[in-house]
């Protein structure tokens, strides 16, 4: 930056536009501010003060009577002028303000500009460190007089700019020499000076996070908050007040003002993750905020400027979710400017030793261990292994063996299918190190008062308990091929509390975790099935055509696993913990003339659809004999008792009934139970001679609501 860009009085700005009105109150702005400011009306007269002199910003509208201010973006990035450039657009499409950033300006404004956003700008460009990003090739050559004034050295197009501590310590974070990773961080060092929005493209697990950090650390704005936001992991009823903010009262339970993620980055950076999980609506509101740069919080009736800037990340391809009309058009515009995509893991594999030592350094410090060392047989072992997980899968695999191995082993074989420890114990004063030429030696976790003792006392005690509890939760979890629910109740835990225990360490099942020894495997995954595969497609047969986007995801029959990322999935997974049999399951029993069945119920697209039978595939909207809709929710089970011809229910048989209907409850959200609409005319919640319902509710001690009206 010259000498005069350093302080705001001495700063010079060329202002061009052609409304002689516009131009003045450009003019009159940044002079309030201290700034020595000229100005141009055409394409012509903007050249010719180039010619003269040299300007820290130009602010250049987009249309000109002799031209577009495109042109004279072009000619300053080919010259490689010092000169930051701001464009000014009435005509506010997505290509414009793209096809702007792409020249090289800075930053873009759109009219009616307002000031306090107009001067953000200014000062923005003005503290950039570094010259505009290298333009895209213009079709004709640069205009002489953009460049006709003396030479001033700049940066060559792929000479990185002094970074800052900040800066140097973000992609310091960013481990590997690959040429994959040298050209990932060199493009970060050029895109981070600009305000240019920037789409991070990787598989999962390849850093995508880590990258963006490192923008924000390289840029200008690296003083300022770094925001990063899951946009898959946000409830849609929930994104609006998220992003934009909230004013008390705008919904139930806002009991006070609160800001949203755009609020909150202000003089920063916004990292959006997985925008492609975005929903459709809001993907609207999210390219007008960007676009005007300014949001309205919920339950506002004005709108407030914001200042920040838009990275995003994916691991989809934005521009076949477009083609299928899943991701807004405008919208992948507005984010693709600059596009950084991160290499997966098998694409650098000379990176695998920097990367397991500095991920084991990490696990043992907050192990409050020493720190492992990597054999070389090993090391070649995790180069020939597929890590399709990448990144995110190498830590899990090191975690695990760490944490099945003593603080006084000295290695384990980090590929087996136990990752057991391979070698006998040395002596406690030696550092453990990841050999596997021994015998093999039992795994023990360690405890954590002879951790202390040979560690003498954590620097971090925090740090250290959350170690411990990992290596705990690690080692219950592998002993049951990460079956969450069993390893809950190893540790007396229930199912929530583990997930909350996994996602706070970061635990996450590796891709190839086993399965439990002691269950029973799967007869074949449920998708694999011909019905399943037709259903999901075709009409019901009985009782008329279902929605389109209504899968038969929630059914389990033989298989307690769902294909990734379908409905349901993850909940049924917890509730299904064996294989079910759909011939002798005990969802369809039959106790001394009395038939026991349960209906499932799903609520999609505002309807409530009821499992009815494998054989016919059918479903149909509503549940009468269930008490209707109020009765119903998502993943819900109605229980339906059924009087068999010439049978008789007997009061004795209660006994074995209640049972069977907790069990039923203790897995599912109970919607009702109910007799068989059918059985006797007139007769619409008796399930057969001799039932007693008052009799059941009392054994059962379930709510009125559950049972058929009248039920005493």
């Amino acid at each position: 930056m010259n000498a005069s860009a350093n302080a705001p009085g001495a700063a010079r700005v060329l202002v061009v536009d052609d409304e002689p009105d516009l131009r003045t109150l450009y003019e009159l702005t940044l002079l309030r501010e201290g700034y020595q400011v000229a100005s141009a009306g055409t394409l012509a007269e903007a050249r010719a003060q180039l010619a003269q002199q040299r300007f820290d910003v130009v602010i250049t509208d987009m249309r000109l009577p002799d031209g577009l201010g495109l042109e004279l973006l072009r000619e300053v990035a080919q010259a490689q002028r010092p000169e930051r450039c701001i464009m000014i657009t009435a005509y506010g499409s997505a290509e414009n303000a793209v096809e702007a950033l792409k020249c090289g300006a800075f930053d873009y404004l759109t009219k009616p500009v307002d000031l306090k956003q107009f001067r953000g700008v200014v000062s923005s460009a003005l503290q950039s460190p570094a010259a505009p990003l290298q333009a895209a090739p213009a079709a004709a050559p640069a205009h002489p007089a953009a460049a006709a004034a003396a030479p001033v050295p700049a940066r060559a197009p792929d000479q990185p700019t002094a970074l800052s501590a900040d800066g140097q310590g973000a992609l310091g974070r960013m481990i590997g020499e690959s040429a994959a990773m040298r050209s990932v961080k060199q493009r970060i060092r050029k895109v981070a000076p600009s305000m240019a929005p920037v789409l991070i493209h990787g598989e999962s697990g390849t850093g995508k996070e880590l990258v963006a950090n490192a923008i924000h650390g390289c840029s200008h704005r690296s003083d300022g908050p770094f925001v990063p936001v899951n946009c898959g992991a946000i409830p849609e009823n929930l994104l609006e007040a998220e992003f934009f903010g909230a004013r008390k009262g705008s919904y139930t339970g806002a009991t006070q003002d609160r800001e949203g993620f755009f609020q909150a980055a202000r003089g920063g950076t916004l990292f959006l993750d997985e925008i492609g999980d975005l929903p459709l609506a809001m993907q609207a509101k999210l390219l007008r905020a960007i676009q005007e740069r300014r949001v309205r919080a919920l339950g506002d009736t004005q709108e407030e400027p914001v200042d920040v800037r838009i990275v995003s990340a994916t691991h989809k391809d934005l521009a076949a979710e477009v083609q299928a009309g899943r991701f807004r058009q405008d919208l992948f515009y507005r984010l693709n400017v600059i596009e950084i995509v991160v290499p997966p893991l098998r694409e650098r594999r000379d990176d695998l030793p920097a990367l397991c030592q500095a991920l084991l350094t990490r696990i043992a410090t907050e192990a409050g261990i020493p720190v492992p060392t990597l054999s070389p047989r090993l090391l070649d072992e995790l180069r020939s292994a597929p890590l399709e997980g990448n990144v995110r899968e190498l830590e899990n695999l090191l975690h695990r063996a760490v944490a099945l191995g003593e603080a006084g082993d000295s290695g384990w074989g980090l590929m087996g299918d136990d990752l057991m420890p391979a070698t006998a114990p040395p002596t406690a004063a030696a550092p453990p190190l990841l050999h596997d030429d021994a015998p093999t030696a039992p795994a023990a976790i360690p405890a954590p008062a002879a951790a202390l003792a040979a560690n003498e006392l954590p620097a971090d005690l925090g740090a250290w308990l959350d170690a411990q509890e990992r290596l705990i939760l690690v080692r219950a979890l592998d002993e049951t091929g990460f079956n969450r629910t069993a390893a809950a109740a190893r540790l007396g835990l229930n199912l929530r509390q583990m997930r909350y225990r996994m996602a706070r360490l970061g635990i996450s099942a590796p891709p190839t975790a086993r399965p439990m020894t002691t269950a029973p495997e799967p007869r074949r995954p449920l998708w694999q099935h011909g019905w399943y595969r037709h259903a999901r497609a075709l009409p019901s047969p009985n009782f008329g055509p279902r929605p389109a986007n209504t899968a038969i995801d929630l059914i389990v029959v033989h298989s307690i696993s769902l294909p990734p990322g379908e409905f349901g999935g993850d909940h049924v997974q917890a509730l299904f913990t064996n294989t079910l049999d759909w011939d002798a399951h005990p969802y369809f029993q039959t106790i001394r003339g009395l038939e026991v069945s349960a209906h499932f119920f799903i609520r999609r697209d505002g309807a409530l659809w009821q499992f009815v039978s494998v054989d016919d595939r059918a479903w149909h909207a509503g549940a009468s004999c269930f008490g209707g809709r109020d009765n119903c929710n998502d993943y819900s089970v109605g229980i339906e008792l059924e009087g068999l011809e010439g049978g008789r229910f007997e009061p004795a048989q209660y006994a074995a009934l209640a049972p069977l209907c907790r069990a039923l409850a203790a897995r599912h959200p109970i919607a009702a139970i109910a007799g068989h609409e059918h059985i006797a005319p007139g007769r619409k919640h008796d399930p057969g001679p001799g039932f007693n319902w008052p009799r059941l509710r009392r054994a059962l001690r379930w709510p009125a609501h559950r049972f058929p009206p009248g039920v005493a």
